[in-house]
């Protein structure tokens, strides 16, 4: 995935409407699949969260967590994957509670809301190492 081809999937995902926006079925970036390690810090705190994501897009991560967090939440993230590391902001878009009746994985989706050029690198080259999956 080249960088222009990021730019215009991550513009087309801003214009859509904030209800269709805030649907859990509204996804236009395909979410990948990948187990990152997850470092959070949450607004409000000084505690580090660790925990290891579900899968990754260019504009969000979703992060098993049982900890329940308020959507809107501003969180400091710290992504690694083998040697590399990025650090984002974002918000808690939405938590997943804890369904042991319906085997549902608990945690949070985050929306970056804060993205450098060295994480969108980073994003960028472990998206593309793990997009064969939608091939």
């Amino acid at each position: 995935m080249c960088s222009s081809d990021l730019t215009k999937l991550t513009e087309a995902d801003a214009a859509i409407p904030d209800e269709v926006r805030d649907s859990p079925s509204r996804r236009i970036l395909p979410r990948v699949p990948i187990s990152l390690r997850v470092e959070m810090i949450f607004e409000g705190t000084e505690d580090i969260v660790s925990n290891k994501s579900l899968d990754l897009s260019p504009t969000g991560v979703f992060v098993r967590t049982r900890e329940a967090r308020v959507p809107g939440t501003a969180v400091r993230l710290r992504l690694s994957y083998q040697t590399k590391k990025a650090v984002l902001d974002g918000v808690v878009a939405h938590h997943v509670p804890v369904d042991d009746e319906n085997m549902e994985i608990p945690g949070i989706g985050v929306e970056f809301t804060e993205v450098s050029d060295e994480a969108r690198a980073f994003i960028e080259e472990v998206l593309g190492k793990h997009t064969h999956v939608f091939r």
